[in-house]
């Protein structure tokens, strides 16, 4: 069984989370992706939420690390609150369909991928 390690990006602005919809899912997840062997999760997070939403975030602290089985393998998935300089602008990658800021009762409301569902039910 293979073991798998991916980071998400918990980004928060004016009370209103980031959340992304890539093309072919009908679901709303968190930036984030892959770590790689030759790579930190810190470095793993970052360089994903900028390649997914053309975002320079800075991590204030790992939130949550959280483990399931996804196709056979067992994931460990490291969440980063991160925060974003003021001026910022959201560019999303071709690969996204949607990005949007939701309130966290919005977020509550739209089809969540397991792990965004898990994170924003920590927030209140």
């Amino acid at each position: 069984m293979n073991n798998v390690q991916t980071t998400g990006c918990l980004l928060i602005r004016s009370n209103k989370v980031l959340l992304l919809k890539l093309k072919g899912k009908d679901i709303w997840e968190l930036p984030g992706g892959v770590v790689n062997s030759n790579t930190e999760p810190e470095q793993a997070v970052l360089q994903a939420t900028k390649s997914l939403t053309g975002l320079d975030a800075e991590i204030i602290q790992q939130f949550d690390v959280l483990g399931y089985q996804d196709n056979g393998a067992t994931v460990e998935e490291i969440i980063f609150e991160c925060s974003l300089p003021e001026n910022d602008t959201l560019q999303p990658a071709d690969e996204i369909e949607e990005a949007r800021w939701f309130s966290l009762q919005e977020a509550k409301e739209v089809a969540l991928a397991e792990d965004a569902r898990a994170v924003l039910s920590e927030l209140h």
